[in-house]
């Protein structure tokens, strides 16, 4: 079997992955447009998802198999790879642990002032002036229960946050401290200090935190997406975002 990465991962990882699958050819290129005449002959391409157009797949004359290394498929496809009859696959859940401390670490960054506390060593200064605050009994709201989303929250118990989770249909989830649909969001938004957003991207998630959302949120509070498009190109010109103080973690 002939095995295509539109990527190039970690010697290691190579090393593992022909050790345990010795009787597979493998090609790693850094880019798929690198690929050639191999794209012609795999029968199975690894991709991080983002790189697949139609014309690749009418190329593709032998594939089998697309292994997706990312939760979010949104951008592949579909419509291409279904009418070739392709297999898609994905790998839920592995980003969980890097995306939830990047969440983390980016909340205490800004909590205690990690970026000015920096600037101010290089500048050999010292001000106990400078405002910082805790995570602790602060709340975090979570757009989106899954992998990631419970992660986050699993971590930011260790910090004894109030964690509100949302997704679909209320039902409970580890680590968080209660559950809420999305059509109460309204509701729930104005005692948040932290919100992260891990929705994937669809027709039903896309552009859903609107002006509204924010008008109603607390003086200071952080908002971080790490999921599909969240409209903040719209939100962030608007005149909601501007008369209060809320920061953009990611």
């Amino acid at each position: 079997m002939k095995i295509l990465f539109t990527f190039e991962p970690k010697e290691e990882l190579r090393n593992q992955i022909s050790n345990q699958f010795p009787l597979c050819e493998y090609y790693f290129v850094e880019k798929i447009e690198d690929a050639g005449l191999m794209l012609s002959q795999a029968e199975v391409i690894v991709t991080m998802g983002e790189d697949l157009e139609d014309r690749h797949i009418n190329e593709a004359i032998t594939l089998k198999w697309i292994m997706v290394t990312s939760a979010g498929m949104e951008k592949m496809p579909f419509e291409k790879i279904k009418e070739k009859g392709i297999l898609v696959t994905n790998a839920r859940g592995i980003h969980k642990i890097p995306m939830a401390e990047f969440t983390i670490g980016l909340m205490l960054q800004h909590a205690k002032q990690f970026i000015p506390l920096n600037e101010q060593e290089h500048e050999e200064k010292w001000s106990r002036r400078l405002p910082t605050s805790e995570l602790c009994e602060k709340t975090i709201l979570v757009l989106g229960t899954g992998a990631i989303g419970q992660e986050i929250a699993r971590l930011a118990k260790a910090f004894r946050m109030v964690t509100i989770g949302v997704n679909t249909n209320g039902s409970p989830v580890n680590y968080f401290d209660r559950i809420e649909t999305l059509a109460n969001l309204e509701r729930v938004l104005p005692e948040v200090d932290f919100l992260v957003a891990v929705l994937p991207s669809t027709k039903e998630t896309r552009f859903i935190l609107k002006k509204k959302h924010f008008e109603i949120m607390k003086t200071a509070a952080y908002l971080s997406t790490l999921g599909g498009e969240m409209s903040l190109t719209r939100v962030c010109s608007s005149k909601s975002w501007k008369t209060k103080t809320l920061h953009m973690l990611f």
